[in-house]
């Protein structure tokens, strides 16, 4: 499957005018713009973007989302303690959140970076824009 990213609507980790580091969010309504996995999620499971709004990770969704929905569970998130009830974020979207926010490397090493990691599951990434 491939996931799509317009990198006009693409949102990275950054500093704010302060000089604090802010992570990137699945969406922000206001910006108009959303995290690698929240462009993942969106894509895949057909979700509104308004239900991603200002959640910080695939972890944050997983508690409004379908919770059968077999591409959530498999490809985001990571069964602690065999069960359901203790969900977290999965390796694959802990390094993706690294990736998508790291502040020492350019967007070109980003995005390469991304493709080599969702291509590992499956999943051919393409940036546009």
């Amino acid at each position: 499957m491939k996931i799509r990213i317009d990198r006009k609507k693409w949102l990275r980790g950054s500093r704010t005018p302060l000089g604090k580091f802010q992570s990137s969010h699945l969406f922000v309504k206001e910006q108009n713009a959303g995290c690698c996995l929240g462009h993942f999620i969106h894509q895949t499971t057909k979700c509104a973007w308004s239900k991603l709004n200002i959640l910080p990770t695939p972890e944050n969704y997983y508690t409004k989302a379908n919770k059968k929905n077999p591409l959530v569970i498999e490809a985001v998130y990571h069964e602690l303690g065999g069960s359901f009830s203790d969900i977290a974020n999965s390796p694959f979207a802990c390094r993706a959140m690294g990736i998508n926010d790291c502040l020492n490397i350019n967007d070109e090493q980003r995005e390469e970076e991304l493709k080599d990691l969702f291509f590992s599951e499956g999943y051919i990434l393409e940036f546009y824009n």
